[in-house]
């Protein structure tokens, strides 16, 4: 099975980041289009059924609540699964944030910007890489990367992972 980009725009980067995960009727993924619309970014979310997984559907278009252009959301995706849903993470190359997005019977919804609590300076790389895990009782953990994150003693571009737990309602 092959998943294309499903809009025309040149210069997406459709694939720059994947995730899969196997739900409980379907395998699930995540791709991040980067460098779409002048680098605003989108990220797909995909089910694939059928004998050896061979339909595809795109479920959702994800973007950020307060998307602009030069931000590269989508730079990394993640996914994620539980009874309670379908969790998809998207982080952004330069704005120094990550998106939670849940789907449950169908639509899709953003349920939390995250933000580094230290406030990384841009350009530290806060959302370059992002990590979901959904338990059975409804808790959430991202676990967003800053790899060139600023510790104390001026140790530059050391690196840090922020870790996040969303409950679902």
């Amino acid at each position: 099975s092959i998943v294309r980009n499903p809009d025309t725009a040149t210069n997406a980067n459709f694939g720059k980041s994947v995730s899969i995960v196997s739900g409980s009727d379907a395998l699930y993924c995540a791709i991040g289009a980067p460098g779409h619309n002048s680098s605003t970014g989108r990220a797909y979310l995909y089910k694939f059924t059928g004998n050896d997984f061979a339909t595809s559907t795109l479920l959702s278009t994800l973007t950020a609540s307060d998307e602009s252009t030069s931000r590269y959301f989508g730079t990394s995706t993640s996914i994620a699964s539980s009874s309670y849903g379908i969790y998809t993470a998207a982080g952004c190359l330069t704005h120094n944030k990550s998106y939670l997005y849940k789907t449950l019977n169908g639509a899709t919804s953003e349920i939390s910007a995250l933000t580094a609590s230290t406030s990384p300076a841009s350009g530290e790389g806060f959302g370059r890489s992002v990590s979901v895990s959904a338990l059975s009782n409804g808790i959430v953990y991202t676990l967003v990367g800053a790899e060139q994150e600023e510790l104390p003693g001026n140790r530059t571009s050391s690196g840090a992972a922020f870790l996040f737990r969303t409950y679902n309602d």
